[in-house]
């Protein structure tokens, strides 16, 4: 299970890129209390397999570069949320969003409801409506 980290500014955050540490700042900044806790780069599905004939470790490394990551899964107190964070996000990060939270009740809890986040830099075209019907949560920082 990946670390639990207290919800404030790090030095650095596991598997993010630039980009969306970025956006992450921006919403910590914003949002202060949003969290208790969270984690970062949260491996769910099933990955794939190295070769057949790769020994154990490769196939354990591939298996980890292959697994889908959630980029922050939030707490607050019984809530949890899956958070995507996506410069300019458009509709393909809604689908990521809301396969993220069937694969985080699926591999990691299946007692949770867990809810769809989409942190983002931009207000893109059809997002409101999209967002509202599919029920994600949308913060533009």
């Amino acid at each position: 299970m990946p670390q639990r980290y207290p919800f404030k500014a790090l030095p650095s955050y596991p598997g993010m890129k630039p980009a969306d540490i970025a956006i992450w700042e921006r919403f910590i900044k914003l949002y202060p209390d949003a969290y208790d806790s969270v984690m970062y780069n949260m491996q769910v599905g099933q990955g794939s397999a190295g070769q057949e004939h790769d020994d154990e470790d490769v196939q354990n490394g591939w298996h980890q570069l292959k697994c889908r990551k959630i980029d922050v899964v939030g707490f607050s107190g019984e809530r949890v949320d899956v958070i995507e964070l996506k410069p300019h996000a458009g509709p393909s990060a809604i689908g990521q969003v809301v396969g993220y939270i069937h694969l985080y009740h699926g591999y990691r809890d299946p007692h949770s409801s867990p809810n769809p986040v989409l942190i983002t830099d931009s207000n893109e075209s059809d997002m409101d409506y999209l967002c509202a019907r599919l029920n994600v949560r949308r913060v533009i920082v």
